[in-house]
């Protein structure tokens, strides 16, 4: 039985995830807090035992799709396990739960300090997808390399803010001077926070975004939380994607009311 770190998992799983195998146990195992079966917290260096569902299209050579699940206890509740099931082509998930963060950059620069609004985004979508030609990716990735981002060279954000350039113009930031900001695909919002203005870190952040533009940092496998927002699985999977994208600016919506 394959161990890494301290997760024991279903050697099956490598014909599936190939040579990314090892990468996926790790971020599972980063992901997870609690145990699956006994809801019990899950101390650092116990035995753990990773369950991993998949469901793939029936086409899954030609193009279509491949989900996952994976579910993280105590190797004592439960022993590593794979199981796998075939689905109609529309098995896509209903709801995808989605999670995002901004903060300010500042890179240092021949011209001195200069700061960058970074809007950081990804999704619950555990789908990967091959197009015809192309290798799998996750889903969120894939379409957005569609809309030309790039693939990130690193996590490094002096690299990211330096290489990303201009998408499609597909996918936009709204904002307004009252702290709304919103992540838009297609004039769809995707995303959105509601924050005080009058917060420090939240008015650098407008104040900055006044340049026209703010820096995304998206795709599959990025983690993000109330406090941290860690690229460096996105990036070692090759799953970070970047750009360049515009900011709207929309009326406070005090005054947007009474017109």
């Amino acid at each position: 039985m394959p161990i890494t770190n301290n997760i024991h998992w279903d050697a099956r799983l490598k014909d599936f995830k190939g040579p990314d195998t090892t990468l996926y146990v790790e971020q599972a195992g980063a992901a997870a807090r609690k145990c699956a079966a006994c809801q019990g917290p899950l101390e650092q260096g116990s035995p753990l035992s990773l369950t991993v569902d998949i469901e793939q299209g029936p086409n899954y050579e030609k193009d279509l799709f491949r989900r996952y699940k994976a579910y993280v206890c105590h190797l004592s509740c439960k022993d590593p396990e794979l199981t796998w099931k075939q689905v109609a082509d529309g098995g896509m998930p209903e709801q995808i739960e989605t999670f995002g963060s901004r903060f300010v950059v500042g890179i240092e620069s021949a011209f001195g300090l200069r700061k960058f609004a970074i809007l950081a985004f990804t999704n619950t979508n555990n789908l990967t997808i091959r197009e015809p030609g192309a290798e799998r990716r996750g889903a969120l990735t894939a379409e957005l390399l569609m809309r030309k981002f790039q693939l990130a060279p690193s996590a490094d954000y002096a690299q990211i803010v330096t290489m990303a350039a201009e998408a499609d113009g597909t996918v936009q930031c709204r904002a307004s001077a009252d702290g709304l900001i919103s992540l838009e695909f297609d004039n769809q919002p995707m995303w959105s926070l509601d924050l005080d203005p009058q917060d420090d870190d939240t008015a650098t952040w407008l104040e900055t975004a006044r340049s026209g533009e703010v820096t995304l940092i998206s795709g599959n496998h990025l983690r993000i939380t109330e406090t941290e927002v860690d690229l460096e699985f996105a990036a070692a999977s090759g799953s970070l994607v970047i750009a360049k994208i515009p900011v709207v600016w929309s009326l406070p919506r005090k005054l947007a009311s009474r017109n």
